[in-house]
């Protein structure tokens, strides 16, 4: 299972959820996830984190490159993409915003998601073949 956003909310409580004996959680945040971690060994689970800040663009591509490298390595029979990771700012009247601002929104919320499924079915793709 690959969960993005995972240090903190409904991300991390997702994570705590699922991690079960023997499954393999591929966690991704822009914060440490130092604590969580062990949190989820203690459950069985194994872990692999990738720190990402998915509203920077392009962080999406190598987050996945590498969460694939080692999804192919273990041939998965079930696999899982939770895209948890996003943001709610700006807030405000739209004249207040600045083009930063919604830039890595629109990053974080629509363009990383889309690219992580992308990358997601297609290392599905490949290891079905």
């Amino acid at each position: 299972m690959l969960f993005t956003g995972a240090s903190k909310g409904i991300g991390r409580a997702a994570a705590l959820q699922l991690a079960k004996k023997d499954t393999h959680l591929f966690l991704s945040a822009r914060s440490s996830l130092e604590e969580l971690v062990p949190l989820i060994e203690e459950k069985g689970a194994y872990v692999s984190v990738f720190q990402a800040d998915l509203s920077i663009s392009g962080e999406a591509d190598k987050m996945m490159e590498a969460a694939e490298q080692e999804i192919s390595r273990e041939n998965p029979e079930e696999a899982v993409l939770i895209n948890n990771a996003g943001m709610v700012d700006p807030v405000g009247p739209s004249a207040s915003y600045r083009s930063e601002d919604v830039s890595r929104h629109m990053e974080l919320n629509l363009s990383a998601p889309i690219v992580c499924a992308a990358h997601f079915m297609r290392s599905l793709e490949e290891i079905k073949d």
